[in-house]
């Protein structure tokens, strides 16, 4: 039995289990319900991509196993089998979501319970901030005022998600919306999460452009330059890089000896690399070197090949607010995930799939 590093984790462990159990249930459940497919949803990227990781979890899980000789010990490659279901799951839960879609209410009416999640985390967050978290308060690390972990266990990642939800505000026309979207950004700045930012900013640029609004896009301009140039003077910290970029080159080191397949789903975390600090490294964070790493050239290629093929899509269709807004939240997930590792959980991972499924059924 292979040793599993890093599966002690009480935050985003649990995550993965309802994502995984919960995603088949839903599949499961389609099969009982009455209610039709009102779309049919194909895409040759997909269906490569899918394809190629099954011929990957072949290489590494089952032929291990099948080269086994009489009397040898086998290893199970535990590291690629549970990434691997994940992704499958994804793909079968997009194809249902799709076409499964009876209206665009649905996506209206998704896109105003994120809202609320967002709110909801902001407002945690804020509680945290002052020193008045009343859930997590036994462990001191945790209850810092400056340690705004939310339900993530992680102040980025709580960034992150909020970031990644923010623009769907822009959607709505209520003042409640835009208080929601105003915390979001009082949120990204008192988190040190430079990426988190950068993505709110993309996603915010991108509906002031769809929606033409260019004056308004410069009077943003000029306002995030200077806020910018506050933080760069009285608060420096902001912009840190936390040794990302000597992560990102020792991950494209490993990856060029197998630069055209891969080392294998979960690959990253099995081989334990350490960082700048000498901690082990649970992910590259950088969602499309992982890519890279753990698929090779193959898999970024399909990968890229899909989201130009979105993109050409989203060009080509007619504009409205709810594509605008799903749109330019699927832009600051794409950007954030430049900066972090949110493909690799499971709330997040349902954030970018829900994201793909709404933009895809628009168009």
């Amino acid at each position: 039995m292979a040793i599993l590093p890093n599966a002690v984790d009480n935050f985003w462990i649990p995550k993965d289990a309802v994502f995984l159990m919960g995603g088949f249930f839903l599949l499961g459940y389609n099969f009982i319900s009455n209610k039709e497919r009102t779309l049919i949803f194909k895409n040759k990227w997909v269906g490569l991509i899918l394809i190629y990781l099954m011929l990957s979890f072949g290489w590494h899980f089952f032929l291990p196993i099948l080269t086994a000789k009489a009397g040898q010990r086998v290893f199970w490659n535990v590291w690629n089998f549970l990434p691997t279901i994940n992704v499958i799951l994804g793909i079968l839960l997009l194809k249902d979501f799709v076409e499964y879609t009876d209206g665009l209410n649905r996506w209206v009416a998704i896109a105003r319970m994120l809202c609320w999640v967002g709110f909801g985390y902001s407002v945690y967050a804020l509680l945290q901030f002052f020193g008045l978290d009343q859930i997590f308060t036994k462990d001191l690390k945790w209850s810092s005022p400056n340690h705004m972990i939310t339900f993530m266990g992680n102040s980025m990642h709580s960034a992150n998600f909020i970031a990644i939800l923010s623009p769907l505000c822009l959607i709505f026309k209520g003042m409640r919306y835009k208080i929601f979207y105003a915390l979001s950004f009082v949120i990204l700045i008192l988190i040190n999460s430079t990426i988190s930012m950068v993505g709110f900013i993309a996603g915010l640029t991108l509906y002031l452009l769809f929606t033409k609004r260019f004056k308004v896009l410069a009077w943003v301009g000029v306002a995030l330059f200077v806020l910018g140039v506050l933080l760069w003077m009285y608060y420096p910290q902001y912009f840190s890089f936390s040794g990302r970029f000597e992560l990102w080159k020792i991950t494209l080191i490993a990856w060029k000896e197998k630069a055209i397949t891969g080392l294998g789903l979960g690959g990253f975390g099995m081989k334990m690399y350490k960082d700048s600090t000498g901690s082990i490294a649970i992910a590259c964070t950088n969602d499309y070197l992982q890519i890279l790493h753990d698929g090779g050239l193959i898999l970024l290629i399909l990968v890229f090949g899909y989201l130009a093929n979105l993109f050409k899509r989203i060009i080509m269709a007619k504009d409205n607010i709810l594509l605008v807004g799903y749109v330019s939240s699927f832009v600051a997930y794409l950007v954030v995930a430049g900066g972090s590792f949110i493909i690799w959980i499971a709330p997040m991972a349902l954030i970018g799939l829900i994201y793909i499924s709404a933009i895809e059924t628009q168009v």
